[in-house]
C-alpha cells in the first residue's frame, strides 16, 4: 500500500497543535524530527540522531483521489494558525509532501528501537531483540507497526510510572486512545486483571491486538475501534482509566469519564504540553475531579486525579 507524507517544518512550541492539524485531517501516523531527537509516533527514540535538523513534524495519509482535499485542509488550518497566533514560535511551517511504502515507514523505527526501562520495573522491548529481565522486571514486548507508540516517550514513561503506583493487583483499566497498546500490556503485567483498550483507528486496534496477543493476555485485554468511550458498554466501571493522548482530546473525553470509573477510582491523563495544562486541570475540577499529582518531564505534563 502506499502512503503519502506530508511533513511540516515548524518549532518545538507548536508540535501539539501541528500534530492536531494533521491527525484531525486523518492522519494514519505521525512523526516528529529535528534537535529534540527523533521520534515516531509521539516517541522519543534517540537523541542523537536528529542534532542538527530542523524540526519537523510529518503525517501519514492513505494515496487516493482523496488526498487533494486533506492537503487543501491542512493548508489552510495553518494558514488559520499563522492569523491566529501571528508572533508565536511557529516556525516556518513549510509543507512538502512525498509518496512512501508502507513496509519503508512501518519498519523504519526498529533502526532507533532498543530495549529500555522506562520506570522502576517496565522494560520496553521491541519484538526480535534480545534482552534478559532482571529481578522485578515487567517486559512488555512492542511491535508499533503504523501505529503510536514504542513506550519511550516522556508521556507515556509518566503514565507508566503512574500505573506502577496505583495498580496493587486486579484492577480493572481503561486505556483510551491506546495507539499500540503499550499501557494495556504494561497494566497487564503489572498485574491487572482485566484491560479494555480503544482506539478510533482501525490500524491502531489491529495492531494492538498484534500486542497483546504477544504479550500472551489476549484473554484478558478486550480491544475495541471506538471513538474515546463511546463503544464501550454502559455498564463498565473501571478501577483505573488512563489517556495518553493530547489536551483537547483529553477535555473533550473527561466529562464522560465518571460513568466509567469506579467510587475512589484513579484517572490518569497525559500527553499534555506544558501551556495546556491549566486548561485540563480546569475542566478536570469542573467535573468533579481532585488532582492528586501532575509529573513533569520536558515539555510534557501528566495528571491524575480521582
Amino acid at each position: 500500500m502506499k502512503w503519502m507524507q506530508v511533513s511540516i517544518c515548524t518549532a518545538p512550541e507548536a508540535e501539539e497543535v501541528v500534530s492536531d492539524i494533521l491527525m484531525d485531517a486523518g492522519a494514519q501516523g505521525v512523526m516528529v524530527e529535528g534537535d529534540v531527537g527523533v521520534r515516531t509516533g509521539v516517541d522519543e527514540l534517540d537523541m542523537d540522531e536528529g542534532k542538527g535538523l530542523p524540526f519537523v513534524v510529518s503525517a501519514f495519509f492513505p494515496a487516493g483521489d482523496s488526498f487533494g482535499g486533506v492537503t487543501a485542509l491542512i493548508g489552510d488550518r495553518l494558514h488559520a494558525l499563522e492569523q491566529k497566533e501571528e508572533g508565536a514560535a511557529l516556525g516556518t511551517l513549510e509543507t512538502t509532501v512525498r509518496e512512501v511504502d508502507e513496509e519503508d515507514w512501518a519498519n523504519g523505527w526498529k533502526a532507533y528501537f532498543k530495549p529500555v526501562h522506562v520506570s522502576a520495573h517496565v522494560v520496553i522491548k521491541p519484538t526480535g531483540e534480545e534482552y534478559t529481565p532482571e529481578e522485578g522486571d515487567v517486559v512488555v514486548e512492542i511491535d508499533p507497526g503504523m501505529a503510536f507508540g514504542t513506550g519511550a516517550h516522556e508521556s507515556t514513561r509518566m503514565c507508566i510510572g503512574l500505573l506502577e503506583e496505583y495498580i496493587h493487583g486486579g484492577e480493572l483499566v481503561l486505556d483510551v486512545g491506546c495507539g499500540s497498546g503499550v499501557l494495556a500490556v504494561a497494566a497487564m503485567g503489572l498485574s491487572t486483571g482485566k484491560a479494555y483498550a480503544m482506539d478510533y483507528d482501525e490500524v491502531a486496534v489491529g495492531v494492538t491486538r498484534e500486542n497483546i496477543a504477544l504479550n500472551g493476555y489476549a484473554d484478558k485485554v478486550e480491544v475495541l475501534q471506538s471513538d474515546l468511550l463511546a463503544a464501550l458498554g454502559a455498564d463498565v466501571r473501571a478501577d483505573i482509566v488512563i489517556a495518553n493522548i493530547i489536551a483537547d482530546i483529553i477535555i473533550r473525553l473527561t466529562p464522560d469519564i465518571k460513568q466509567h470509573l469506579k467510587p475512589g477510582g484513579v484517572f490518569i491523563c497525559s500527553g499534555v504540553i506544558e501551556g495546556r495544562v491549566e486548561d485540563v486541570v480546569a475542566v478536570l475540577k469542573e467535573q468533579g475531579f481532585v488532582i492528586k499529582k501532575i509529573l513533569e518531564e520536558g515539555e510534557w505534563r501528566a495528571i491524575a486525579c480521582m
